[in-house]
């Protein structure tokens, strides 16, 4: 993407603000509420609240863990909500997650994969997730692990 390209980053988690701040041409939105120690980010009814008065492009969402057919899992209930606004408020969700997480589960289905336009994981996903998720129609971003380039390319999104 172009230094001159202008982004607006709208973010429940403060580090990820704190990161975004100050780069050229990019805007912080923090969304408000009560900070949770533990993720340094606010999921509570005031982040929601404000969250659904915007409109995203693209939503990009993680999760702890990962499995076909479910989704993206997490740990914490207050979560669910959070990223169920953030899926609702984009045109496109694009799902990152490293191989290390796929194939477990959580007790929560936080991003489900049928909400899932793109998925960016790395090189070292298991043959049968892969080939699950390409027949399934997900666009996928495979990603060389070593050299941090994209080494695959799977069901491009035309614009």
């Amino acid at each position: 993407m172009p230094a001159s390209f202008p982004v607006k980053v709208i973010t429940n988690h403060l580090l990820a603000s704190l990161k975004f701040i100050g780069l050229p041409n990019v805007d912080v939105i923090q969304l408000g509420g009560v900070l949770s120690p533990s993720t340094i980010s606010a999921s509570d009814y005031f982040a929601v609240k404000l969250c659904r008065e915007f409109h995203s492009d693209i939503a990009f969402l993680s999760a702890s863990s990962f499995s076909v057919p479910s989704g993206g899992f997490d740990m914490i209930a207050a979560y669910l909500e959070m990223k169920k606004t953030f899926i609702d408020i984009a045109s496109r969700v694009v799902f990152m997650v490293d191989s290390s997480k796929i194939s477990k589960k959580a007790l929560y289905v936080s991003v489900p994969l049928h909400n899932m336009d793109t998925i960016i994981t790395d090189d070292h996903i298991a043959a049968d997730t892969l080939s699950y998720l390409e027949d399934a129609g997900k666009e996928l971003i495979i990603v060389n692990a070593k050299t941090k380039t994209v080494a695959q390319h799977i069901n491009p999104i035309s614009n």
